[in-house]
């Protein structure tokens, strides 16, 4: 992206935002739960998608960034910066609204071609360049980019790197169940004769907090073959995992996590969220 090719400031008719329905709570409950609303969590109002491909292509984002079959020249490489082909299937809308604006909210430490030589991003922030309307109509162009490739193949830093000398390979399995977001990752064995690696991150779906003090388990299954391993706490790369060294076959049909309830006190408040036991299956 180029900075500077769109004017003005960042201005919107509060007319042209589809607000959410609002959220009524008394003053104390408000201050109880530490100055927000019970659940809440900032939302992005909607935008126009095709709006946003207009944004896309004026301010130039091919250039360093590839998006397949949307029509734009092939000037980016995977040194320029992410691929954009399906990013919307793997981060929220405010996570992506964040980037644009502020490009430095998140550093990958782990892909050096997109850090300049003073450790931050080398995308522009587009804050003074962006009106509300095209940076709403962006995201929601960004978010409308799920094809392309398998889920998971285009960035798996959640689950990258070496687990017990496994290299994490093939498409990383993300769904949201409940309250949790849960994101599987596993690694072939580098032998036959050993196992692999299966890693499950349970992340809370409103706030993007990995849940700890929960009993995980993982139920592989093929065909009338059905095995249940444990899952225990870890810290991997990108923070708390449940994972084991545990082999999954290749003839593998079905892979089900399974959630208990948390192990330590819940606030009343939270107790339908993380005392509620859940299930999640992934086709393998």
């Amino acid at each position: 992206m180029r900075r500077g090719l769109l004017p003005g400031l960042l201005f919107l008719a509060t007319a042209t935002l589809a607000a959410a329905a609002p959220i009524r709570v008394k003053m104390g409950e408000l201050h109880a739960e530490g100055g927000v609303p019970p659940g809440w969590k900032f939302t992005l109002p909607p935008g126009d998608p095709a709006k946003g491909k207009e944004v896309f292509g004026r301010l130039e984002c091919y250039g360093c960034h590839v998006v397949e079959g949307q029509g734009f020249p092939s000037k980016a490489t995977d040194q320029t910066g992410p691929e954009l082909t399906g990013m919307g299937a793997h981060h929220p809308a405010e996570y992506l609204a964040e980037s644009i604006l502020n490009p430095n909210a998140v550093i990958l430490t782990d892909v050096p071609d997109w850090v300049g030589p003073d450790g931050l991003s080398k995308m522009p922030t587009y804050s003074d360049s962006l009106t509300l309307e095209q940076w709403t109509d962006l995201v929601a162009y960004l978010k409308s980019l799920t094809g392309g490739r398998r889920h998971g193949e285009h960035d798996m830093t959640g689950m990258r790197g070496m687990h017990d000398g496994h290299a994490m390979r093939g498409p990383e399995r993300d769904k949201t169940v409940g309250a949790y977001r849960v994101r599987v990752g596993y690694a072939e064995p580098a032998q036959e004769s050993r196992p692999g690696y299966l890693a499950v991150a349970v992340i809370d779906a409103e706030s993007g907090q990995r849940v700890p003090y929960l009993p995980v388990r993982a139920r592989i299954s093929s065909g009338t073959a059905t095995r249940t391993v444990i899952l225990g706490p870890r810290l991997g790369p990108s923070g708390l995992e449940y994972a084991a060294a545990v082999l999954v076959p290749d003839e593998t049909e079905r892979l089900t996590v399974l959630i208990g309830a948390a192990t330590v006190p819940v606030s009343p408040a939270e107790r339908g969220r993380y005392r509620t036991p859940r299930e999640v299956s992934f086709e393998w």
